[in-house]
């Protein structure tokens, strides 16, 4: 798991020596200096689950110019991060994992309007088997 995103840090690296633009290279370098600390904290066995929202928005908000260098690296983040939170949730209850990903409230809101997709989607983010997820949905459509 770590290795991920050692590789991710490394292919971030390589996408930097190859990439022509100035501001690409002032963001990938914010981006390597985040990921450096997400690193640490895995390695250390700090939860980092914090951290990997906080870099997801700093992907979605800053644009690169020229992402075909980096398509490698967030590729190899994607998995980093998929492993990361299963790894982090085995063991949870879905209520604490719905509070692990801060959407809580926002399954509740689903859940009281009866919006099974809203719902679904919620609980596969939170990473819960499709089994328990079905029997949530049941319940639900039960409850009505």
């Amino acid at each position: 798991m770590h290795r991920a995103l050692a590789e991710a840090i490394e292919l971030f690296e390589t996408g930097l020596a190859n990439c022509h633009r100035s501001e690409d290279r002032k963001l990938v370098e914010r981006y390597l200096a985040e990921l450096g600390r997400i690193l640490a904290a895995a390695v250390l066995e700090k939860d980092a689950l914090g951290r990997l929202s906080q870099m997801e928005r700093l992907f979605g908000h800053c644009w690169l110019i020229d992402q075909e260098p980096f398509e490698p690296a967030f590729a190899k983040w994607r998995e980093f991060k998929r492993e990361y939170e299963e790894f982090v949730v085995r063991g949870m209850t879905v209520n604490e994992r719905l509070c692990a990903f801060s959407m809580a409230e926002s399954y509740d809101h689903a859940a009281a309007a009866r919006d099974l997709d809203a719902v679904r989607g919620i609980l596969k983010t939170a990473h819960v088997d499709d089994d328990s997820i079905a029997a949530i949905l049941a319940k639900l459509s039960a409850d009505d």
